[in-house]
């Protein structure tokens, strides 16, 4: 799996507001689901309330994070 340096940019603006494991609003929901897609090409509705779905989308996307945090 590559991440493009937009999706980086996106993941980087994106992390303050789903850090805490809580999305502050929809859109940053929206948002998360809609870049975790694109970065692993699954399908995912970006409507979805299903915890656990949730959870691997927010623990990966935390993953990348820290991924990518190291290697500045």
């Amino acid at each position: 799996m590559v991440i493009t340096k937009e999706q980086l940019k996106r993941l980087k603006e994106l992390m303050p507001h789903i850090e805490t494991g809580t999305a502050k609003d929809i859109s940053y929901k929206t948002k998360m689901i809609d870049l975790y897609n694109e970065i692993y090409k699954t399908k995912y509705r970006n409507t979805t309330n299903c915890s656990s779905c949730l959870n691997s989308v927010w623990t990966s996307l935390m993953h990348l994070n820290k991924k990518y945090e190291n290697n500045k």
